[in-house]
């Protein structure tokens, strides 16, 4: 809450500068891997200022999306737009969403996997609040089984996001969290057994950017 809280103002510009300005291609591609969602009725978890949801409806008009933040700070920038397109956004805590069982057709998140307090808890609602072949997206950073190539990427992130911390809030800390958080996230095996024992199997991954991010696609 305290990062967040803090960095809510300057999210977009931040993302853009961390990803090298390809976070919005990454997000407009892991909305095309999810193929047509017209009709369909969609939740976007951890929206922040909806940049996930705003594409989903870009590329299809007719869905209905609700988005989802605990944070107010992280949604207020994007709140305008979103209300603009006809996104509903509500305040709400990922791990407890207030969603009854089987709502969506498919459920959004963008950087959110990292940021559950437990993690399978959190795939578990997933499943939840899901449809029977309801489709789960996300977009987030991977650790690496490979123990050389995970400490590169650890230290890559860990240098570029202290950077970023510095030049954009002059706190090193805010963004080199996003290292710091891979340390306790399983990597990309293990996340894969995590979703399999919540009931989502895993249809498509595409890793981006040397491996040091993936797009994932799963099925309940």
């Amino acid at each position: 809450e305290e990062i967040f809280s803090e960095v809510g103002s300057r999210y977009n510009a931040v993302t853009k500068v961390l990803s090298f300005f390809r976070d919005g291609p990454w997000k407009k591609r892991l909305v095309k891997l999810a193929g047509s969602l017209d009709k369909k009725v969609v939740a976007d978890i951890a929206c922040g200022p909806g940049d996930i949801g705003l594409e989903i409806i870009r590329q299809n008009p007719d869905a209905f999306v609700i988005g989802a933040d605990l944070m107010s700070e992280m949604i207020l920038p994007g709140l305008d737009m979103m209300r603009t397109v006809g996104m509903r956004v509500t305040r709400q805590d990922m791990m407890q969403l207030a969603f009854t069982e089987s709502s969506f057709d498919l459920l959004s998140g963008g950087y959110a996997l990292r940021n559950a307090p437990d993690l399978p808890a959190f795939l578990h609602e997933v499943n939840r609040v899901l449809v029977p072949d309801g489709v789960a997206i996300f977009l987030e950073f991977a650790r690496s089984p490979n123990s050389v190539v995970w400490r590169i990427h650890y230290i890559a992130l860990l240098v570029w996001g202290s950077i970023t911390g510095l030049i954009f809030h002059g706190k090193p800390s805010i963004y080199a969290y996003i290292a710091r958080s891979l340390k306790h996230f399983p990597d990309r095996n293990q996340l894969a057994i995590l979703f399999e024992d919540a009931g989502l199997h895993i249809g498509k991954r595409e890793l981006l950017m040397m491996g040091m991010l993936e797009i994932i696609l799963a099925k309940k």
